[in-house]
């Protein structure tokens, strides 16, 4: 006689342990997805953070730009050719507007003139008392300012500087 052995017994107690079950399954992939959602949200992050960075580096480099234009004219000639101008940046998709401001009030006290060293004396003749020395001046504060609608919003950026009279 022949003796026939069940393997129903012995697939049932050997598929516990062969693979994995539902929960571990999805337990994986939950933990998957997440590490990939924080991957993604690291690369967008950086993606900003880029582009931001991007918008800052053209608008510096246009303010810059302006400012060596500005040195370039003639000392006589500066204020009344940029005193109040408007600029603008439409290269690279920016669209940036801007304005050349140039103080010739020696006795200007306010916080935006004392970023350029006012009250002080502008025409040479040792006084800081001239409300206006725009016909006779031999130093310039001059501000340059920036404003453009970036990624964050609406932004500004100023460049501040002051140009002498060169004398042999």
């Amino acid at each position: 006689m022949s003796v026939q052995r069940s393997s129903r017994s012995r697939l049932g107690r050997g598929s516990r342990c062969a693979g994995f079950s539902l929960l571990e399954a999805v337990t994986a992939l939950v933990l998957v997805t997440i590490t990939f959602m924080g991957i993604a949200s690291g690369v967008i992050a950086n993606s900003r953070a880029f582009d931001s960075t991007r918008e800052e580096v053209l608008v510096s480099h246009a303010l810059r730009k302006m400012a060596e234009t500005i040195r370039g004219t003639a000392f006589n000639q500066i204020y009344t050719k940029y005193a109040n101008f408007p600029f603008s940046v439409p290269e690279n998709g920016i669209g940036a507007t801007g304005i050349v401001s140039i103080f010739v009030d020696e006795t200007a006290n306010t916080a935006e003139s004392n970023t350029l060293g006012l009250p002080r004396d502008l025409n040479g003749d040792g006084l800081a008392n001239s409300v206006n020395v725009s016909a006779n001046y031999n130093l310039l504060p001059i501000r340059l300012s920036l404003s453009w609608d970036g990624r964050d919003g609406t932004r500004t950026q100023e460049l501040y500087f002051l140009l002498a009279e060169e004398t042999n």
